[in-house]
């Protein structure tokens, strides 16, 4: 989807993912679906992220980054022909619940998690 395409309707409340959030029957024909979800064994909630654009870490660029509030890993995946071409799990260490990311002027990446702390991801040894 191009980040110009605003407007869409994903689903929520009657999808969760791909699936009908409740046991009845619903119609997803007209709703945008996820390009990318896992099952509640890896995690509880996606904790959406941002396409990185910084220059610190080269190998992160073009990747959209996203954690889950649950298990608090690091993934990122890699958008292209239409579809997720790569997902990667990133050796972040202990990023806690993660409530949000952000970003700065140089498009370099920030998370928040619920202990109140502000973490900025930097390029591994």
């Amino acid at each position: 989807m191009p980040a110009s395409a605003g407007g869409l309707n994903h689903g929520w409340n009657l999808m969760e993912g791909n699936h009908c959030f409740t046991r009845d029957d619903c119609d997803p024909g007209p709703l945008t679906l996820p390009a990318y979800e896992y099952d509640h064994d890896e995690g509880c909630s996606i904790t959406g992220g941002l396409v990185y654009r910084g220059a610190a870490i080269p190998a992160l660029a073009g990747h959209y980054l996203f954690s889950d509030y649950c298990t608090g890993f690091l993934r990122s995946l890699r958008y292209a022909d239409g579809g997720v071409a790569e997902i990667t799990e990133w050796a972040a260490g202990d990023i806690g619940n993660v409530t949000s990311f952000g970003e700065d002027s140089a498009g370099e990446i920030y998370i928040t998690n619920s202990d109140g702390n502000v973490l900025k991801l930097v390029p591994g040894p």
